[in-house]
């Protein structure tokens, strides 16, 4: 006796990606058979959409059906409330065999609300755990993790922190991507950021990879081998992103191990190309009185470019009490000291705070210029 159509097969895959500050655009592959695998009629398939919210438990539970009527394409354009936060967003999709609907329904996923604006910049402890939306791991023993200088490598812009991938065996991967980042407005977007080399007798065998998520759709862009980076010192990487000028995107950078357990990874720049581009640290003691004293400035260049000439000023207060001008050139990615002398006498007061400035004709980011305050 006939009973029936039996249900329509699961949807395999559902892709999502703003597409409008109100809209996402979902997509998935076309049903093609019935729940045991026997080919239907493309004319008997439809689907239904609905929205996914996150409970007070942080798990997922299904909304309400948001399409006003069966759909016949593998396309649906949601319409959403603007936001100007970034966040998770899910809809999920069930497909029907002449009007008999699949068991199950399957879930997509989009980052959703306004882009962060270029230049953007994620380096510190804070901005890693905020504009870093995905972090993946091929199986339990690979850990993302925060790295510090109390893991025996200073940050590379004197944060302390970075990004820090534990993989203790071959062949493990994992990779972290960041949340939608405009490109418009730029004039040559790129993708800056920096992997500490290992010692060479290390064999430093592993490779990131740069993909653009854009559109819906991840393209790898570039590829760095770790027996290219100078070892035991921070390694400027340059990605070329031009080809997606104007658009809004991820980058993912991806890891794959092959020789090396911890690949460290800091100051992700997403922005106009930066060439000239020096910052400036400032060390010192605690406490002194009556005695002379040295604070120390180091200078880093972080530019592409050799930087010919600078000053660097010692700054009390944020007023200038001394000037060392720098007429030696400093290669890219290296880094010089100057010892400032300074005498406090037991009538000053306390907590005196000193801070260091470089200043450099041309250079590209301004935001690194002053040094962090030494009490």
């Amino acid at each position: 006796a006939y009973i029936g159509p039996k249900p329509a097969a699961l949807t395999s895959t559902v892709t999502a990606y703003q597409s409008a500050p109100d809209k996402v655009r979902l997509a998935w592959e076309a049903v093609t058979t019935d729940l045991d695998g026997n080919p239907i009629q493309a004319s008997d398939v439809t689907y239904d959409v609905y929205s996914v919210i996150v409970n007070a438990s942080g798990k997922l539970e299904l909304g309400e059906r948001i399409t006003s009527q069966p759909l016949s394409s593998t396309t649906y354009d949601a319409t959403v409330t603007p936001s100007p936060v970034q966040d998770y967003i899910y809809f999920a999709v069930k497909s029907y065999n002449r009007g008999v609907g699949a068991t199950e329904l399957t879930v997509g996923s989009a980052i959703f609300g306004d882009a962060y604006p270029s230049p953007h910049r994620i380096s510190g402890k804070n901005e890693i755990g905020e504009y870093f939306f995905e972090g993946w791991t091929s199986d339990a023993y690979s850990k993302i993790n925060l790295g510090s200088s109390a893991n025996g490598v200073a940050a590379q812009d004197d944060d302390d922190s970075y990004i820090l991938i534990h993989t203790p065996y071959l062949n493990q991967t994992a990779y972290i991507a960041t949340g939608r980042v405009s490109l418009s407005g730029l004039t040559s977007p790129t993708l800056i950021f920096w992997i500490y080399g290992f010692a060479a007798d290390a064999g430093d065998l592993n490779v990131t990879t740069v993909s653009v998520i854009c559109d819906g759709q991840e393209v790898i862009v570039d590829e760095f081998v770790h027996t290219g980076l100078t070892p035991d010192r921070w390694n400027r990487m340059e990605t070329d992103l031009s080809d997606y000028a104007g658009k809004d995107v991820r980058v993912k950078l991806s890891l794959a191990c092959n020789g090396v357990q911890y690949t460290l990874y800091d100051n992700i720049y997403i922005g106009d190309n930066i060439q000239r581009d020096l910052s400036v640290a400032l060390s010192g003691p605690a406490k002194v009185a009556g005695a002379e004293f040295s604070l120390n400035a180091t200078v880093k260049n972080v530019g592409a470019l050799t930087a010919q000439a600078f000053d660097i000023n010692l700054l009390r207060y944020g007023e200038t009490v001394a000037t060392r001008n720098i007429s030696s050139p400093l290669l890219s990615e290296e880094s010089t000291t100057v010892a400032f002398s300074q005498v406090l006498g037991v009538q000053e007061p306390a907590g005196c705070v000193y801070s260091a400035q470089v200043v450099f004709t041309g250079d590209d980011n301004p935001d690194n210029d002053i040094s962090l305050p030494v009490e």
